[in-house]
């Protein structure tokens, strides 16, 4: 068993010797490393992209629920002013009496 691990050891390196040869190896690790911090550099580029888009949609929804929540404020102002005005011309001027309750305490 013992001589089958070193015969298999002293054949995968002399193949990788004659790899070495074949092919530049330093060319080969400056790529993959090149190709490395480019892919990186691609993967921040894109996770700023989308946290910008995020941001974006995020203040969209923040402004729509500001304009929705003004709009009501507005409306109801508007509609209780209109109201406390009927009623005081429907009175003729007098603030309102309280009601008094016919149930006995």
């Amino acid at each position: 068993m013992g001589v089958l691990c070193v015969g298999g050891g002293t054949l995968i390196l002399v193949s990788l010797t004659a790899l070495a040869e074949r092919f530049n190896t330093l060319l080969l690790v400056s790529q993959a490393v090149a190709n490395l911090i480019r892919g990186l550099s691609l993967l921040a580029t894109g996770l700023l992209q989308l946290l910008a888009l995020l941001t974006v949609a995020v203040l969209a929804l923040f402004a729509l629920l500001l304009l929705v929540g003004g709009l009501t404020r507005l409306v109801r102002a508007i509609s209780s002013a209109l109201a406390s005005k009927g009623a005081s011309n429907r009175s003729g001027g007098e603030p309102d009496k309280p009601i008094k309750s016919s149930r006995r305490e």
